[in-house]
C-alpha cells in the first residue's frame, strides 16, 4: 500500500485535520501522521491523531451537537445515548455559522470513513438515531420513540401533550354534540388538571428559541386548536428537516471516501460500537494480562 505522510501543528488539531481531510481524506494511500517540531512518526503518532481529533469533533464548543447537559464547564458535548445533531433552521443553514456547522458535518463523515479504510480506532460516541436517519432506504417517519432515543425530556413533554390531541380527537369524533357542545368541551380540556394554554408555549423549537416552527412563531401561543400541528412540528424539527442537512453533509463527505451505503451490513448499534461508544473490559486481570 503506498502511504501518504502528513505533518499537522498540534497546536490547531482541528483545523488541521480538516485540511488534512479536504487533501488527501480521499487519496487511496494510507495516512500517516507526524507532527511539527517533534520525531515521532509511523503508527504512534497516527493513532493519537485519530483519537485526538475524535475528541475534538466532540466538543462543545462547536456547537453541532444536540446538549442535555447544559452545565458550562463541562468541555465536550453529552448525550445520554450518544451524539446527535443539533437542530438547524432554514435560516441557520444559510448563514455563515451554519454553513461552518454543515461542513464540520461533511469532514466528519470523511474522517470517520478515512478511519474504516486505514483501520484506525476513533472514540466519537453517535446515537444510534442518526445512522437510522442517514439511512435514505429506511422509511421509517419520525416518531415519537424516536424522540425519547434523542432527548428523553422532549419526548416526556410531547406524551403529555399527545393527551391533549387523543382527547382533542375524541370529541371532535363524538356524534353527538353540536358545535357549540364541542367547542364548549374543547376549551373544557385538562391533562392533569391544565389546559394547555395554561403552559404559555409558543412556536418555537422547545431548548432552542431562535428556531421558529412556523413563520412568526415566537408570536403564536400554543392553544388546543393548534397542538397537533405543534407536536408534529416539534418531532419534524428534530428528527426530520432540522437535522436532515447535517446528515446529508456527513453522507457526502463520507461517500468521498467509499459509498456509505455499504454501511448497510451493519445494523445502526453496530456502527455505534464500531465508532467507540462500546462498552470496555477495564478490569485487573485484563490489565494485567495487557501490560
Amino acid at each position: 500500500l503506498q502511504r501518504q505522510k502528513v505533518r499537522i501543528s498540534r497546536s490547531r488539531i482541528l483545523e488541521s485535520a480538516m485540511k488534512v481531510m479536504e487533501l488527501y481524506g480521499s487519496s487511496p494511500s494510507v495516512l500517516e501522521v507526524e507532527y511539527f517540531e517533534e520525531v515521532g512518526t509511523g503508527l504512534g503518532p497516527t493513532l493519537e491523531f485519530y483519537s485526538t481529533v475524535s475528541k475534538e469533533f466532540s466538543k462543545k464548543k462547536l456547537k453541532i451537537w444536540r446538549e442535555h447537559d447544559h452545565s458550562s464547564a463541562a468541555e465536550f458535548a453529552f448525550g445520554k445515548r450518544g451524539l446527535f445533531p443539533a437542530p438547524m433552521s432554514e435560516d441557520q443553514a444559510s448563514q455563515e455559522p451554519g454553513k461552518k456547522q454543515l461542513n464540520l458535518f461533511k469532514i466528519l463523515g470523511k474522517f470517520v470513513a478515512r478511519s474504516m479504510l486505514d483501520s484506525r480506532i476513533i472514540d466519537i460516541s453517535f446515537n444510534p438515531a442518526f445512522f437510522r436517519i442517514a439511512d435514505t432506504l429506511s422509511s421509517v417517519a419520525p416518531s415519537l420513540g424516536t424522540v425519547k432515543a434523542v432527548d428523553e425530556d422532549l419526548a416526556k413533554s410531547l406524551f403529555m401533550l399527545k393527551q391533549f390531541v387523543k382527547a382533542k380527537d375524541a370529541i371532535k369524533h363524538d356524534k353527538t354534540l353540536t358545535s357549540h357542545q364541542m367547542a364548549q368541551a374543547m376549551e373544557n380540556i385538562q391533562v392533569d388538571g391544565v389546559r394547555v394554554e395554561d403552559l404559555s408555549l409558543d412556536f418555537t423549537l422547545p431548548g432552542y428559541p431562535a428556531i421558529e416552527l412556523i413563520h412568526d412563531g415566537s408570536n403564536v401561543p400554543l392553544t388546543i386548536e393548534n397542538v397537533d400541528q405543534y407536536v408534529d412540528s416539534v418531532i419534524d424539527m428534530t428528527l426530520g428537516s432540522g437535522v436532515r442537512r447535517q446528515v446529508d453533509a456527513f453522507r457526502a463527505g463520507f461517500s468521498q471516501v467509499f459509498p456509505f451505503s455499504a454501511l448497510r451490513a451493519f445494523t445502526p448499534n453496530e456502527l455505534v460500537m464500531l465508532f467507540g461508544q462500546a462498552e470496555e473490559d477495564g478490569s485487573i486481570e485484563t490489565l494485567m494480562d495487557s501490560i
